[in-house]
């Protein structure tokens, strides 16, 4: 992303946390964490850093934003695609794109088919720090192990540019003083506890099933992110787990 200075403009305060969140998460894919100044997201946006900071408090502040954003806009996403598969088109609206208010998640009831309606709850501080995690949509956790990937699978291959920024921030998150590796690792303990319950419905030893499903789809997505001009995610996981008994279930 080539940085170009624009020009000042004054913005709605929800628009404007929008455009900078979008623009860091953009900066921060390609640059990591370490490589991204509090100074070039500003001049991106048309503001002083002085303006910036108004905003988002510190930089670390601004990555726990993003963090946040990424992170309930993939559960909400998820949703509605479930909700979608549930429901139909939802009257046309899911399909297109069209969300609800930002404070709003929509979940299919796996157990009765309706749309659930909740609000989302406030996950960040007055520090702008991330205080928790949304939960999980029901219907997701009504999926088998091998319907669940497959849901995961194609919302990443969808969104290669968050993926790459998850991606960065592992690995620059290796080191115990990055600002968010408390964030990634408890991040990465409630992905495995998901992956567990939903193997603990197929399988004796469920903590390692989740860790050898993790440890695949990260990996085959490290492959992807290097070359995605030549290779596609979800055909790539359809190859690999064809051979695997818990993975190649029956589509559903």
């Amino acid at each position: 992303m080539v940085v170009r200075r624009r020009d000042r403009v004054r913005m709605d305060p929800h628009k404007r946390r929008a455009q900078i969140i979008e623009v860091a998460s953009e900066l921060m894919a390609e640059r990591g964490y370490w490589g991204t100044s509090l100074q070039e997201v500003a001049d991106a946006c048309g503001l002083t850093v002085a303006g910036l900071i108004h905003h988002v408090q510190s930089k670390t502040g601004l990555l726990m934003m993003i963090l946040e954003q990424e992170d309930n806009q993939s559960l909400i996403d998820i949703a509605r695609q479930l909700m979608v598969e549930t429901n139909g088109d939802a009257d046309g609206r899911a399909d297109k794109g069209e969300g609800d208010a930002e404070d709003v998640e929509r979940y299919a009831d796996g157990s009765s088919g309706r749309t659930v309606v909740e609000p989302r709850p406030d996950m960040s501080g007055s520090d702008g720090l991330f205080k928790g995690f949304a939960p999980v949509s029901p219907a997701f956790e009504q999926l088998s192990l091998a319907r669940a990937c497959e849901v995961l699978v194609a919302y990443n291959a969808r969104n290669p540019e968050k993926v790459r920024l998850y991606s960065i921030l592992d690995a620059e998150a290796l080191d115990s003083s990055h600002p968010a590796y408390e964030w990634l690792k408890e991040r990465e303990r409630i992905t495995l506890d998901m992956l567990e319950r939903l193997a603990s419905k197929e399988t004796d030893d469920p903590r390692n099933c989740a860790r050898m499903v993790l440890s695949l789809m990260d990996g085959l997505q490290l492959q992807w992110l290097r070359d995605s001009e030549h290779l596609d995610f979800e055909r790539m996981w359809k190859d690999v787990t064809s051979s695997i008994p818990l993975l190649r279930a029956e589509r559903e």
